[in-house]
């Protein structure tokens, strides 16, 4: 029987060294397509979601695994702006998705796009919601968010809890009990001692964003520019004929309509 030499063993080294470099090179390649799904996110009710590299939409009532990347959407309504039908279960947490709502899901964290959201639970792990301007990290507490197009990102806690944000300048904001902070689209988060009333009213959406009650908008704008042109043509007529015969019937062309002059927004 042939006996090994000494020099067989180094090869042998070599070999099994080669096998555990190889071992430990697929093992995070493995836990990666492992965590490609968070298992622990689910949601409830009707929401529309749109997997990674797909363009469509699709309604589904009840999904549990969702990959990341994904963008999930509850349709707006308009009969029931305050409905709390769909829902997305974290944990022990509950995010409460208000109808035209819209989220994201990332390695970063949970990304409010658009609408109200209202979270409650409590766990010992943070539960992170990313944004442009801010990171925060809630823990319990019944906490609102309102993501609007005009004004930017809303954040308040209503009731006592666990929940701080850090903005982009590395400001900490540990939130009290009815206190607010606001990160407008352009400049500086705002901490308010007191929430906003708004809150009580339904969400802001794209289709019914919130105007300020000194802002005009362009249909009104237009509507008292043809008011002023209709008047100084009146008056340069009454100049060039001299009699002007009064009367207190209005030409059913000079009217202007209220409510076409007020944009409807639904």
């Amino acid at each position: 029987m042939k006996q090994k030499s000494r020099a067989d063993y180094p090869i042998r080294q070599c070999c099994l060294f080669a096998a555990c470099l190889l071992v430990l090179a697929l093992f995070p390649v493995s836990s990666a397509f492992a965590d490609e799904k968070t298992d622990s996110v689910s949601f409830v009710g009707p929401c529309y979601f749109r997997l990674p590299g797909f363009r469509n939409f699709v309604l589904q009532q009840d999904f549990v695994g969702v990959p990341l990347e994904t963008l999930v959407a509850v349709r707006p309504d308009v009969q029931h702006p305050l409905a709390t039908d769909s829902k997305m279960l974290v944990g022990s947490y509950t995010v409460i998705m208000l109808p035209g709502a819209s989220i994201k899901l990332s390695s970063r964290g949970f990304i409010p796009l658009a609408g109200r959201f209202i979270i409650s639970g409590e766990g010992k792990e943070p539960l992170v919601f990313a944004g442009r301007a801010f990171e925060l990290y809630y823990r319990s507490g019944r906490l609102l968010i309102e993501v609007t197009p005009d004004d930017g990102t809303f954040i308040a806690l209503r009731n006592k809890g666990d929940a701080f944000v850090k903005s982009l300048n590395r400001s900490v904001y540990d939130l009290e009990a009815g206190q607010e902070v606001h990160f407008p689209l352009f400049g500086q988060a705002k901490l308010k001692k007191r929430m906003s009333g708004f809150w009580n009213d339904p969400p802001t959406g794209f289709s019914a964003a919130r105007r300020r009650p000194d802002s005009t908008s362009m249909s009104e704008k237009d509507a008292d520019d043809d008011e002023e042109d209709d008047s100084s043509e009146e008056s340069e007529s009454d100049e060039d004929t001299g009699d002007v015969e009064i009367s207190d019937e209005q030409p059913a062309d000079a009217k202007i309509d209220d409510a076409s002059a007020t944009t409807s927004i639904p």
